[in-house]
């Protein structure tokens, strides 16, 4: 992500990078997660980590609706969230801090776009 998010950076000669809000790139790596993750487990390609999988009984068996549905799988989904929505905290104070360079523009729209995803998984 960081890369990506200094390439268009770069595209608009903007003086900002992903280090400047390095806070987004952990909020691209949990929106890509939850915002993908029925479709993911369809492809058998499994994102909750390895010791929430192996403490529910016969993971492997259940169907895609019943893994998500898991109370175990919701726990850690609620979790991952509200350290997500920790991030845009911080992430919104670096606006603040950043909103009057060129560039912070693109931060914002990121964020805005990603923020969405917190109503999905929150407790």
């Amino acid at each position: 992500f960081k890369y990506s998010m200094d390439i268009v950076l770069v595209a608009i000669e903007s003086p900002l990078r992903a280090n400047d809000m390095p806070e987004i790139l952990e909020i691209f790596g949990w929106c890509s997660t939850v915002r993908d993750l029925e479709d993911d487990l369809s492809k058998e390609l499994i994102n909750i980590p390895l010791e929430i999988t192996s403490s529910i009984l016969n993971f492997e068996t259940l169907s895609i609706k019943q893994k998500m549905a898991h109370p175990k799988t919701q726990a850690w989904l609620i979790e991952e969230t509200q350290k997500a929505e920790k991030l845009f905290l911080i992430c919104d104070d670096k606006m603040n801090k950043l909103k009057n360079q060129h560039g912070a523009f693109i931060f914002k729209i990121f964020l805005h776009s990603m923020k969405k995803y917190t109503r999905v998984y929150n407790a």
